[in-house]
C-alpha cells in the first residue's frame, strides 16, 4: 500500500471510528466481584495484571483477517497482547479503547459490518474468573474521568429516538445517560473540570467544555492549525500534530490553560524521512514520552519520542508494519499502548 492510499485510508476510517457510532447494548453491567480486593493495587500493577491474565486467557480470534482488533503494546518490549476482537459477537470493528485510571479496565466500542450507526460500548476488566467482557450501551469513544466514576462518550445523530446526537455522560455502570452537549470526539481532562471534544475534519476543532457548566470554548492557536486528533499531556496542556501551509509537521506540548491564547511550550519533533505523515499522538506524563502512528512507504507503524530527547523516534515493534491502525491511548503507567489494527495473527507466521 502506498504511503498516500494509506493516508486516505486513516482519514476515512478515523471519520467512521469517530462520528458514526451506536447500540447493541447488553443489559449486563460491570462485574464488582474483584474491585474491593483490589482497589488497593497501584495502577501499575493493576495494569500488569490485567495484561497478564489477558495472555493466561487469551482473546478468542477470529479466522477472518482484516478485522479491527484492539491490541496492547508493550512500550519497551515491542510486545502486542490482543485485548479484543468482537468479531466472534458479530461486531468486525473496535476502535477508540483507553484505559482506566485506576488500571483495571479496558474501555472501547464496536460495532458490526456495514452497520456503524450500532455500535456499542465494550468494557473488558480481570475478574476471579479471568477477563469478562462487558456492554454498557449505546455510544462511541469513551473517556473516563479521572476518579473513573463517569464516562463520556459520543452518540451520533439519530441514532436513538428521542436522544439527540453530541457528547454525552454516564455512570461507570451505564447508568444515568444525559446529554453534555455538540458532538466530538470527548476526552476528559487530568483535572476532571473539561472534556476537549474534537472533530473528524483534516484540520479538526478543537473545543474545550466545562464539565459542569456545560460552556464550550474553541481552542485557538496563533499562527498554527492542529492536525489528526490530540490528547492531554498534563493539566492544561495536550499533545498536537501542528503546522501550516496545509499540512502538519511538528509535535508538540500547547499550553491550554487559556484556550482563546493558546501557545506552544515545546517542541518534541519534527516530522523527517522515513515517515511521511503522522496522526494519534498521545503522551505518558510519567515516562515524559510521547507514542503516535507514523506512515511510511512499507506502512504504518508505532513510534515514540522522548521529551528532552533530540533522538530519532523509536520504533516500537521493530521491522513491523501493519497496513491500517488507529486511536491510540496509553495505559496510566506508560507501560502499554492501547491501538487498533487489521494486522494479521503474526503467530502463524
Amino acid at each position: 500500500m502506498t504511503a498516500r492510499a494509506v493516508g486516505t485510508t486513516i482519514l476515512g476510517l478515523s471519520i467512521v471510528l469517530a462520528v458514526y457510532r451506536s447500540p447493541l447494548a447488553q443489559e449486563a453491567r460491570p462485574s464488582q466481584t474483584a474491585r474491593g480486593e483490589l482497589g488497593k493495587e497501584t495502577p501499575a500493577k493493576a495494569v500488569g495484571r490485567l495484561v497478564e491474565g489477558l495472555r493466561q486467557h487469551p482473546v478468542e480470534r477470529s479466522a477472518v483477517e482484516g478485522l479491527g482488533r484492539i491490541y496492547a503494546l508493550n512500550v519497551d518490549t515491542g510486545e502486542a497482547t490482543l485485548v479484543a476482537d468482537e468479531s466472534v459477537r458479530g461486531l468486525p470493528a473496535c476502535g477508540s479503547p483507553t484505559w482506566s485510571h485506576d488500571g483495571l479496565r479496558i474501555l472501547f466500542d464496536a460495532f458490526p459490518r456495514g452497520r456503524p450507526q450500532f455500535a456499542q460500548l465494550t468494557l473488558i476488566e480481570l475478574t476471579e474468573a479471568g477477563p469478562t467482557v462487558t456492554s454498557l450501551g449505546t455510544g462511541n469513544c469513551p473517556t473516563f474521568s479521572p476518579d473513573d466514576k463517569r464516562i463520556a462518550f459520543l452518540l451520533g445523530p439519530d441514532v436513538l429516538q428521542d436522544a439527540p446526537g453530541g457528547v454525552w455522560m454516564m455512570q461507570a455502570d451505564g447508568s444515568g445517560r444525559h446529554r453534555l452537549g455538540a458532538g466530538g470526539r470527548p476526552r476528559w481532562s487530568p483535572d476532571g473540570h473539561q472534556l476537549m471534544v474534537v472533530d473528524s475534519s483534516t484540520t479538526p476543532e478543537v473545543t474545550l467544555m466545562d464539565v459542569k457548566l456545560e460552556k464550550s470554548v474553541k481552542l485557538q492557536l496563533s499562527g498554527s492549525s492542529i492536525y489528526a486528533t490530540p490528547s492531554w499531556a498534563g493539566p492544561g496542556r495536550i499533545i498536537a500534530l501542528t503546522g501550516s501551509d496545509g499540512k502538519g509537521d511538528t509535535l508538540a506540548l500547547i499550553d491550554v490553560s487559556d484556550p482563546r491564547e493558546a501557545k506552544v511550550k515545546e517542541v518534541l519533533w519534527k516530522k523527517k524521512e522515513p515517515i511521511i505523515e503522522v496522526s494519534d499522538p498521545v503522551y505518558s506524563p510519567s515516562r515524559r514520552e510521547c507514542a503516535f502512528i507514523g506512515v511510511t512507504i512499507d506502512g504504518m507503524a508505532l513510534y515514540s519520542v522522548r521529551q528532552g530527547k533530540p533522538d530519532p523516534p523509536k520504533q516500537l515493534e521493530r521491522d513491523a508494519y501493519d497496513a491500517l491502525i488507529w486511536d491510540l491511548a496509553f495505559s496510566p503507567d506508560g507501560r502499554y499502548v492501547l491501538f487498533g489494527s487489521t494486522r494479521p495473527d503474526r503467530r502463524r507466521r
